[in-house]
């Protein structure tokens, strides 16, 4: 969060300098942007899966805990159109998706498998988080710098807009419940809930970013951009009655994801 406000007081400073830069003398009306890099994000506040619970109870002396929530790096990506809206100044929309590749490589088909619990609980984790992300939002960029000639800026931009959370939900399986799940919280009902997965909400993001784009030749930019963002979303536990068709949910509890980018992109204005 402290990353985040110094970015938010850079683009601040940065739109207060409107008068004192050079013009730019020649602007198309609209900009298409791919961008590709590495990106590293960490999440705060997802309750620990069952699994994790056993097997961090069963190991505490034989090997190191393993955090869900630890940083993961993979790549990222981004789809982006603008709009010009004046010689400096651009509005339009994004695309952003980003995802713990170090987990899903070979363990994917893990996630919701009852019988590797069973197997191999006991001396590894089996299931993981395997966060997954994509920002569709509303983004405004603004050049703080523009050379006369157009070969190089500098800008400064903000994407705002709802976060699509793409992670799949985590089998809450416990092998030492008596009914291999473990009890829910539910009042006023006299059959008894199961807590059997953990379902993941989708939120809100704010994405600053610093870009900087050297033209290449007409039309047509290179990106280096730097970019960090806070998301807001949450979970919640699935319920159910093991001998009935029958489905509920229980304690949502809100979460967050702080995430760095640094990509490199390609343009061109239309």
């Amino acid at each position: 969060m402290k990353k985040l406000k110094i970015l938010m007081f850079c683009l601040l400073t940065g739109l207060g300098l409107l008068g004192q830069q050079q013009k730019n003398s020649s602007h198309s009306g609209w900009e298409a942007r791919l961008n590709v890099g590495a990106g590293s994000f960490s999440s705060s506040g997802i309750p620990e899966s069952r699994n994790q619970i056993n097997f961090r109870q069963l190991n505490l002396n034989n090997t190191p805990e393993y955090k869900q929530e630890s940083r993961n790096v993979g790549f990222c990506y981004e789809l982006a159109l603008y709009k010009n809206v004046g010689s400096r100044i651009r509005i339009g929309a994004s695309v952003n998706f980003f995802r713990d590749d170090d987990e899903y490589l070979g363990t994917s088909d893990l996630t919701n498998n009852i019988e590797s619990i069973r197997a191999d609980s006991l001396q590894r984790m089996t299931i993981y988080n395997l966060q997954s992300y994509a920002n569709a939002g509303f983004v405004i960029e603004y050049d703080v710098f523009s050379a006369i000639n157009g070969r190089h800026r500098l800008s400064l931009g903000l994407a705002t807009g709802p976060c699509i959370n793409r992670t799949p939900d985590r089998t809450e399986f416990d092998q030492f419940a008596d009914n291999q799940f473990i009890e829910a919280p539910v009042s006023g009902s006299n059959d008894t809930w199961y807590i059997t997965s953990t379902k993941f909400h989708s939120g809100w993001y704010l994405m600053p970013s610093a870009v900087y784009g050297l033209k290449i030749r007409r039309n047509h930019f290179l990106n280096f951009s730097f970019s960090i963002a806070q998301h807001w979303l949450s979970s919640s536990y699935s319920t159910q009655i093991l001998t009935e068709n029958s489905s509920g949910s229980a304690n949502q509890k809100q979460y967050s994801v702080f995430s760095t980018q640094l990509k490199l992109g390609y343009s061109f204005t239309f």
